[in-house]
């Protein structure tokens, strides 16, 4: 068959280092122009001497984003906004467009919080006394969100043992164990008014702030360019003001508008540049240190690597097969993609090209057409896959085991049973059949027989690779744990979500602060005993039920380990003068069965369903990343179930039953409406997959939605989570799943112990009848 070859022609910036001589008004020039992803280790630009890398304390969390090359929407750079809403461009300072909108940041699945540092090629003092005045010139361009936190950001040129500090380069005290000199500036000044809308100079003097001031306010809907002048000698100055992306900048508006402070600090031992933020949607671009004002304003962000172009394709009839030319820069490395649609490149060519060391041209091949059966056949020239893949994660029941890997796999190996052994300990499970799922990544195993409840395993791969051709990096074996499912065992119930699943509400204080006052779960106990009086004994102390128990594992992921567990009581909250709704939940669910009740909270703050709970489903139908909650989620579950009688000796040698899940979360969904509008379709994908992990099909589910809104109409959250439960909008649910319209349980702040809306004003009662209101949900799902 005739093959027509087509060039597809892409722009890639790998990294690599800049020449001084292209920058020659800039001592220190970081456009942040790398390949999307982990930060650490990377080198570019001009004036260090060494790579990027994360600060001790959160090692990992700084990352460089490509707006351009994700998911719109996965990664907003405003709370409020739909989209993405910064392109890396701004009008008055010349940025690189062409390298496609790369600017830094940090992981949207990590925390609120990113730290990061490099080494200088000289010293603040060398770089000063380069044309003999002393002086240094910063500017960076930084989004920072709309959103009422505080900037929380902070940029400095800082000595060795200032590293440690660059968590919080800001002034809230948060330094860390560090005790070097830094001198730059931050994004909060203490309690002082506009701590949370300013962007301040700052002084560090072993460790301590000496000097701090309040500086220009920043922009939330506009891009901003902060500069810095440093004045190094006896006394050391640093003076800061910000400008909007539609000023005119100049040296004469700088001079007016900034603030300044001072402090005597050794500036020859300022030898890093450090990066902090403390909110996930702020972001930062081209860093530039100068002589002058100018350099650090006008300067061309200029770039001495030729951009890469194939240059000629050459298809050899004969042999059907293809050599490539391409530009291409001697120290970078290339990947080869081939696509039959324009849509998806695979890279099956070569992951990994070396460029041409003595010339401008690489030329590879002859290679192997890739797709003989293809009629048209496009060439991509991109980034190396240098990464072997790894397996994620495993799961089983029933008579399938699921295998989740690190990047799509070569098909054909990861669909051929032959390449699995599920097998405990002298007996091998045969495997029937292995599905690959349509983004590459999930294979999963038919057994049979069916596997063991409760059981141990171990699945063993053999000849897996990637699209790449890489091997597994350590493709020898993993491990996994099927659950029980013992009808006359333990009832379980897994209840899970964000910080109002965690548990605010209050058991004793009231309103104003002051003990069973209105708002407190004590005043519904003394003034309406009717409906409250059964929770506590007739001394007035509250009730422990022994056969309902709670474990919730209260810290966040990869954290010291912190569980709270015991007999149900209203104080398995954030602290123990708080509680969630599985203290109504539990007394419900107590009431309806004879077997004990054991509750399991999965709940974190802060933790949407589109990012940290996203689900596999999700995923493979639309893109992102499979969410650390949601698998965490699990992994807690499996920490109590796997050791049952550990965890609760009263219970040993007992089997369980997994019968029911809910589900209470929805406020960091709501505040993105490019999150909310998804929200359904991964709420129906978060049902689906958590069914599918504990091989019940029809898991009952109970939800509560997000209803701190008493009389406004229901927004796209609320909605969604109403919609699942709606037979005539989710037939395949029908009679499974039960979801609470909550804006009824809404009390006033002035009848709660707080005025924190998110949390339902901390509201006792409030808390109560939505936990009891997931539990009679639960029972009537729960009734033949």
């Amino acid at each position: 068959m005739q093959i027509t070859i087509f060039k597809s022609i892409t722009l890639l910036f790998l990294t690599g280092v800049l020449t001084s001589g292209a920058r020659a008004e800039l001592l220190v020039y970081e456009p942040f122009d790398y390949n999307t992803g982990d930060f650490a280790g990377r080198d570019g630009g001009v004036g260090m001497s060494g790579a990027w890398a994360d600060g001790p304390d959160l090692a990992g969390t700084a990352f460089v984003f490509d707006e351009r090359g994700n998911e719109p929407g996965l990664y907003p750079l405003s709370r409020h906004a739909p989209e993405p809403a910064w392109d890396g461009v701004v009008d008055n300072l010349p940025t690189r467009p062409e390298a496609g909108s790369r600017y830094l940041s940090h992981s949207p699945l990590e925390e609120d919080k990113f730290e990061a540092y490099r080494p200088l090629v000289q010293n603040a003092g060398e770089l000063a006394a380069n044309d003999g005045d002393n002086v240094l010139w910063a500017s960076a361009v930084w989004h920072f969100a709309g959103q009422s936190f505080g900037a929380h950001a902070g940029f400095a040129l800082t000595t060795d043992s200032f590293r440690d500090r660059g968590r919080d380069l800001d002034t809230s005290g948060n330094h860390g164990s560090g005790a070097g000199d830094g001198i730059g500036v931050a994004g909060a000044t203490g309690s002082s008014t506009p701590w949370n809308s300013s962007i301040n100079p700052v002084v560090f003097d072993a460790g301590s702030i000496v000097q701090s001031n309040t500086g220009a306010r920043f922009s939330s809907s506009k891009d901003n360019i902060i500069i810095l002048k440093f004045e190094f000698g006896e006394t050391d100055t640093v003076s800061a003001f910000l400008f909007t992306e539609d000023e005119v900048m100049t040296e004469a508006a700088f001079d007016a508008g900034s603030v300044s402070v001072s402090s005597a600090i050794d500036e020859s031992t300022l030898n890093l540049i450090a990066f902090s933020q403390n909110r996930k949607e702020n972001a930062v671009d081209e860093l530039r240190i100068g002589d002058t004002f100018d350099d650090v304003t006008t300067g061309t962000a200029g770039d001495p690597r030729q951009p890469l172009e194939i240059t000629d394709v050459v298809y050899h009839e004969d042999g059907d097969e293809i050599t490539l030319t391409w530009k291409s820069n001697p120290d970078e490395i290339y990947g080869l993609y081939w696509s039959g649609d324009l849509q998806t490149f695979t890279p099956g060519i070569n992951p990994a090209v070396p460029g041409n060391p003595a010339g401008s041209r690489t030329t590879f091949g002859p290679f192997a057409n890739p797709s003989p059966d293809s009629e048209r056949l496009y060439l991509q020239v991109g980034p190396p896959d240098v990464e072997d893949p790894t397996l994620e994660r495993v799961w089983g029941n029933g008579t399938t085991v699921s295998l989740r890997f690190s990047e799509a796999m070569e098909p054909a190996a990861a669909t051929n049973p032959a390449n699995y052994f599920v097998l405990t300990e002298d007996i091998v499970w045969s495997i029937a059949s292995a599905e690959l799922s349509s983004d590459g990544r999930t294979v999963t195993l038919t057994t049979a027989p069916g596997l063991a409840l409760n059981t141990d395993y171990t699945i063993e791969t053999f000849n897996l690779t990637d699209l790449a051709s890489r091997p597994l990096a350590d493709p020898s074996s993993a491990n996994f744990r099927t659950w029980d499912d013992d009808p006359n065992g333990v009832k379980v119930f897994i209840m899970a979500g964000q910080s109002n699943m965690q548990g605010h509400g209050r058991n004793e204080m009231g309103a104003g602060g002051v003990t069973g006052a209105i708002g407190s779960l004590r005043y519904e106990v003394d003034n309406d005993p009717d409906n409250y009086g059964h929770l506590v004994d007739g001394g007035g102390s509250w009730i422990s039920r022994d056969d309902v128990k709670v474990w919730w594992r209260d810290s966040e992921l990869g954290a010291a380990r912190s569980v709270k567990k015991g007999n149900l009581h209203p104080s398995f909250g954030v602290d123990t003068s708080r509680f969630g709704p599985e203290y109504g939940f539990g007394w419900v669910i107590g009431d309806f069965y004879d077997e004990p009740v054991l509750i399991i909270k999965a709940a974190w703050g802060g933790k949407s369903l589109f990012v940290d709970f996203r689900p596999p489903s999700a995923v493979t139908a639309r893109g992102g990343e499979v969410g650390p909650y949601y698998t965490g989620m699990f992994d807690d579950v499996h920490e109590v179930l796997d050791r049952l009688g550990t965890e609760f000796p009263e219970w040993s040698g007992r089997g369980y039953q997994i019968v029911g899940f809910g589900w209470h979360q929805g406020w960091n969904d709501r505040v993105t409406s490019f999150y909310a509008d998804g929200y359904e379709d991964n709420l129906v994908d978060l049902i689906n997959d958590v069914r599918a992990e504990f091989g019940k099909s029809d898991l009952p589910i109970s939800i509560a939605t997000t209803g701190m809104a008493p009389g406004a109409s229901l927004g796209p959250v609320e909605l969604a989570q109403l919609a699942v439960a709606d037979p005539a909008q989710h037939p395949e649910f029908a009679g499974k799943i039960f979801a609470s319209d909550t804006r009824g349980f809404w009390r006033e702040s002035a009848v709660s112990p707080a005025n924190q809306g998110f949390h339902w004003n901390q509201n006792g009662e409030t808390y109560f009848l939505i936990g009891d209101e997931m539990g009679e949900g639960m029972a009537t799902l729960l009734t033949p």
